[in-house]
């Protein structure tokens, strides 16, 4: 905002609150789920937070895995699946809590599939809306990952040591894959 007085122009610097919201996403296959996060870096206090995680219907979140951070332990929160494949995260107070600023997550979890299909497939943030100490909406820097499936063949390294084998003479050897 600028305000123009008689033969001086005066910048008045209102600094916005940013925030930040990302799931990264990363590699899994069906013997190894990936472990991930909702990251939340805001400059200001945010009072309630709403979004959807969509993810392609090969994968689901395991609920049993959710674990809140302690940057939200007063709050209300619900995480639920609403829709195959779509997941509603709310975080909100009905006391007056407010998210303080900081940088971290939220919320950690684990996505895991069945599927076969080696490829990427995103995970989308849609339907989201932050409110700030004010009780106003703020805009905020939304991004995600993709997940990643992987060949399926469990992997192994080059050799494996058997170790000593007891055989009434010591015996060391190892096997090459």
């Amino acid at each position: 905002d600028q305000l123009i007085g008689t033969n001086v122009l005066i910048t008045i610097e209102n600094p916005s609150e940013s925030l930040y919201v990302n799931i990264p996403g990363g590699q899994l296959n069906i013997y190894q789920p990936l472990n991930t996060e909702l990251e939340f870096n805001n400059t200001g206090p945010i009072r309630g937070v709403q979004l959807d995680i969509i993810i392609d219907n090969r994968f689901s979140i395991e609920l049993e895995s959710i674990l809140y951070s302690e940057r939200i332990n007063e709050f209300n929160k619900s995480f639920n699946e609403i829709s195959p494949s779509v997941y509603r995260v709310l975080i909100y107070s009905t006391s007056g809590w407010l998210i303080a600023p900081g940088n971290g997550n939220l919320i950690s979890f684990e996505i895991s599939t069945n599927s076969r299909d080696v490829g990427s497939y995103p995970i989308v943030i849609g339907n989201y809306e932050f409110i700030d100490n004010n009780n106003n909406p703020i805009s905020a820097q939304v991004s995600s990952g993709t997940l990643n499936i992987l060949d399926n063949s469990l992997s192994f390294p080059n050799s494996i040591d058997l170790g000593i084998i007891s055989t009434g003479n010591e015996v060391i050897f190892s096997v090459p894959l």
